[in-house]
């Protein structure tokens, strides 16, 4: 899962003033939970965060009133509970970079730490209340998954711009070789690999998990789902039929075949 530490000194800065606050007045200071420490010992190490963590941090933003100090606690701010669980959570800088960094995450518009094309999707394990990893290893939306904040839409189902970066064509490459290898007698096209991933990446626009950080992860989530699809003769999940028309001519769901 990919993790992100880029957010400003100034948040590790505020949480360690909570923490030696802490330290140096004790039962004074309240106002943290369990979770609030944590997240303020996370924040002040430059520890990695997950996508679920930096939305809990972006939803903080709730409390976003607190950021003042109340005047009769300005001599001992370690006093306001408010005022000392918003620094815990990284303070302002720390909760606007959390918002922005969530929405960049689930456009797809930042790089993971892992790159998802060197990640064998069988290896990954989804679980939330928007998606589902299925034992094919493909992602299954869930009705409750959000509508993506990407504005564009591409016409087909193409990729943006509809093209593959040569990192994902060399992931879809050793894919299908190996495929191919194993199933000798149920080989799969590359350029049909292509084109399932291509319109994968053109579904991620629509409506994908938070958890699926980029376009490419949820096109070769989709490729994975096919791949199973032609050694298995079924799919995994009977409504994914949107690919038949790229399966090869023998396969028994091949468009032609019904």
């Amino acid at each position: 899962m990919a993790t992100y530490n880029d957010y400003p000194q100034s948040a590790t800065n505020n949480a360690k003033k909570v923490l030696e606050w802490k330290k140096k007045y004790g039962d004074e200071v309240k106002g943290m939970t369990s979770v609030g420490w944590t997240r303020a010992n996370q924040l002040a190490s430059r520890r990695k965060l997950s996508y679920d963590t930096i939305a809990r941090m972006a939803a903080f933003n709730r409390h976003r009133k607190n950021a003042a100090i109340d005047p009769k606690y300005k001599d001992t701010p370690w006093k306001d509970r408010g005022y000392v669980a918003w620094l815990g959570w990284g303070g302002t800088s720390g909760i606007n970079w959390a918002i922005r960094k969530a929405e960049s995450i689930r456009n797809g518009t930042v790089k993971a730490s892992v790159d998802v094309a060197d990640v064998p999707w069988g290896d990954r394990k989804v679980k939330d209340d928007y998606a589902t990893q299925g034992k094919d290893g493909s992602i299954k939306k869930s009705p409750k998954a959000p509508k993506s904040d990407t504005p564009e839409k591409n016409p087909k189902g193409v990729g943006k711009g509809g093209k593959l970066s040569p990192q994902i064509i060399k992931s879809i490459e050793t894919k299908v070789s190996k495929h191919n290898e194993k199933y000798p007698d149920k080989k799969i096209d590359v350029g049909a690999a292509k084109r399932v991933v291509l319109r994968g990446m053109g579904a991620f626009n629509t409506s994908h998990s938070p958890k699926v950080t980029s376009a490419a992860q949820w096109g070769l989530a989709r490729l994975n789902a096919f791949m199973y699809l032609v050694k298995n003769g079924n799919p995994s999940n009977p409504k994914y039929v949107q690919d038949n028309d790229l399966l090869p001519k023998w396969h028994k769901k091949a468009k032609k075949n019904g």
